[in-house]
């Protein structure tokens, strides 16, 4: 009877604690580094949105596609559509925010366009109307 018993094949408790603590080491060491990425990530995709979306305004005000839309203070606020690439009125525009950095996290893209060809940008909540009171160029990612 006792070398049947000793016979069986299996796991010690102490190697499955030793590969569970294996385990437990490695995610400890992996988690904080793919956050890392994703975080550095979607601070990049914010600086490039930024950055499309003044080449943007900056040729809609150089075809002079922008004229019409020029009110009483010589500017036009425009929402950054970051899933078309497209410059929308304010409150058409979709949350593409993923910098986690800079609270970008779910919030558009805001770009006022002034009628001199200034461009200025501001991440604010999305569906705002362009009446609302942005605070221009500041907290971007591409001023880095």
């Amino acid at each position: 009877m006792r070398e049947k018993a000793r016979s069986r094949q299996g796991f010690t408790l102490i190697e499955l604690l030793a590969v569970v603590a294996l385990i437990v080491i490695l995610l400890a060491i992996g988690i904080p580094a793919v956050m890392g990425a994703v975080n550095s990530a979607g601070h990049k995709a914010d600086a490039d949105c930024e950055r499309a979306a003044r080449a943007r305004a900056t040729a809609r005000w150089t075809t002079g596609a922008a004229e019409a839309d020029f009110g009483e203070n010589n500017e036009v606020v425009y929402a950054y559509d970051t899933e078309s690439g497209a410059l929308v009125a304010p409150g058409a525009g979709t949350a593409g925010g993923q910098c986690r950095k800079h609270g970008h996290s779910g919030l558009g893209l805001y770009v006022k366009l002034g009628e001199d060809g200034s461009v200025q940008l501001c991440w604010a909540q999305a569906g705002l109307s362009g009446g609302t009171a942005f605070q221009w160029d500041t907290n971007l990612c591409g001023k880095e």
